[in-house]
């Protein structure tokens, strides 16, 4: 059953209540989870403020983004996987599309198996929002495709635009943690036992679809 605070973090992600209004709310009720407004709050969980339709629709212009990323020698084949490459404008497409879409489906079919009242539209903005960090590093990552085609070594100049795409994925991933506690509303074991299955079905079952459809 799910808790007071539950039920208004849900609203907030909804867009139909505003944080502070939550703040009060909860307080009137005796809690004190309230979910944050500040930057810090933003990142370490986006998902308390951005949900369902809003953070699909972010998924929508990231998933734009990285596809205008792909102009730039950049692939992103598979559910976590970016690298450098020229690939055709039908690949590409394929890949964003495969990249947001199954990851999706899959959390959501794995909340749903296992007793969650998760939505798809949740599991859409989860993925999808999920993704921002990777979309601001691929032009970064851009900027090595010249060079890698001359020469794969690694220069020095290259480590910290390397370490710079490992810190977006490591965001990404802590992003999708949180999302999917949001979307399911599991916690401690069964969270992490289920994000953990889910995550490694949505990497296999991506990068199949990816093959398979190129």
């Amino acid at each position: 059953m799910s808790t007071a605070s539950d039920r208004v973090r849900a609203l907030v992600r909804e867009g139909k209540l505003e944080a502070d209004e939550a703040g009060e709310l909860l307080s009137a009720v005796g809690t004190k989870d309230v979910p944050s407004s500040g930057a810090l709050a933003m990142l370490l969980n986006p998902f308390d403020r951005l949900g369902g339709g809003r953070a699909a629709c972010i998924g929508v212009v990231v998933a734009l983004a990285c596809f205008a990323a792909t102009r730039l020698g950049i692939r992103f084949d598979g559910f976590l996987d970016i690298h450098t490459g020229l690939v055709s404008t039908k690949i590409a497409a394929i890949e964003q599309a495969v990249d947001w879409i199954v990851p999706s489906l899959t959390f959501f079919a794995v909340a749903r198996v296992l007793g969650s009242r998760a939505r798809l539209l949740d599991t859409l903005g989860m993925c999808g929002l999920a993704r921002v960090p990777y979309a601001l590093s691929a032009p970064l990552l851009g900027l090595l495709v010249p060079h890698a085609a001359k020469d794969p070594a690694i220069r020095p100049i290259d480590i910290p635009i390397l370490v710079i795409v490992l810190c977006a994925l490591a965001v990404q991933i802590y992003w999708l943690v949180r999302g999917y506690q949001n979307a399911s509303g599991f916690t401690k074991t069964k969270l992490t036992v289920s994000f953990l299955f889910g995550f490694i079905l949505a990497e296999i079952l991506s990068k199949v679809c990816i093959s398979t459809l190129s």
